[in-house]
């Protein structure tokens, strides 16, 4: 399978799951690849892919001065592999990026999408932390990658700016700046994401069987009491009587 021509390489391809013995085969050899892993290559150079059963992958392309314009003018001279599941900065990078593309996506589907809120500039954004080997500073990338972990460590107890800001690259001044700059400080878009959470959980029936001070501390709130004021102050309505409403509809 020879490369596509045009203005489109480089590209990324993070593949998931549904397959076994992935292999990226490029002029200089190959690359084995993996479920939850992405290759980053010039799609204008010679390329084959082969895998033995049925997959689902994400391609991203942009073109190549852009790529250029992104790395500092360094082409991609051979394929690069990143491992979704490692702690690297770069690798939480490409983690909120893939996130970032599949959920605008799934949102056109659906018919969600709102045009004035295109993905396209922070993707590029990370994709050039990426491309740079994370020379370009503190931007929008880094936001998005800092809110991506969040999402996945929203449960965690010992979720903090120290550990935020060692996983996605910078540092903890860089990381309270670019969250400030977007609204709230770090401290408190954790507070607002894990309300948010245990309201979805509360008004769903599907966990009625799950106590307010379970959800509480699953969620990271050191007292019930303390959760039960926050939330309040944050939606109007107690935990509880937001739970029972939602249990009442049910028998309707």
């Amino acid at each position: 399978m020879s490369a596509s021509s045009g203005n489109i390489p480089p590209g990324w391809w993070p593949s998931s799951s549904h397959w076994k013995g992935r292999r990226f085969y490029h002029r200089d050899g190959h690359e084995s690849l993996k479920p939850g892993q992405a290759v980053i290559y010039d799609a204008d150079l010679p390329f084959m892919r082969g895998f033995s059963k049925g997959l689902k992958e994400l391609v991203l392309t942009i073109p190549r001065d852009d790529y250029l314009e992104l790395s500092g003018g360094t082409p991609l001279v051979r394929p690069r592999v990143v491992d979704f599941n490692q702690g690297a900065a770069g690798n939480q990078q490409m983690r909120a990026l893939a996130r970032l593309v599949s959920d605008s996506l799934a949102g056109r589907a659906r018919g969600e999408s709102d045009p004035g809120a295109c993905p396209e500039g922070s993707a590029l954004d990370m994709l050039g932390q990426l491309a740079s080997g994370g020379r370009g500073g503190a931007g929008p990338g880094h936001l998005l990658a800092a809110r991506n972990y969040i999402e996945e460590h929203l449960h965690d107890p010992e979720l903090h700016v120290s550990g935020i800001s060692a996983a996605i690259g910078i540092s903890e001044r860089q990381l309270s700046r670019i969250f400030t700059e977007a609204g709230d400080p770090p401290g408190g878009y954790i507070r607002q994401r894990r309300l948010e959470t245990a309201r979805d959980l509360l008004a769903d029936p599907a966990h009625g069987s799950r106590s307010v001070g379970r959800i509480a501390g699953e969620l990271g709130f050191a007292s019930q009491g303390y959760f039960t004021r926050a939330f309040k102050a944050r939606f109007g309505v107690a935990p509880l009587a937001l739970r029972q409403e939602a249990l009442r509809g049910t028998d309707t």
